[in-house]
């Protein structure tokens, strides 16, 4: 299931993902020049930390 989002970006992180989408597509890393599958890469590639610090602030609360 896919969800549609918006995100606030500013012109010049805009820009960067569309050129680094088209450079991973014309390297061959991606099929399309995607903004959404950068995104969700970089999403995958942190996880771990970001459900960390999820984590510290659930506890943090509990403990208050």
């Amino acid at each position: 299931m896919s969800i549609t989002t918006s995100l606030v970006l500013s012109s010049e992180q805009h820009r960067l993902l569309k050129r680094l989408a088209g450079t991973r597509m014309m390297r061959g890393s991606m099929q399309n020049a995607s903004v959404s599958e950068v995104i969700r890469t970089l999403i995958t590639a942190n996880e771990a930390a970001f459900k960390a610090e999820i984590e510290e602030l659930s506890r943090a609360q509990t403990e208050a």
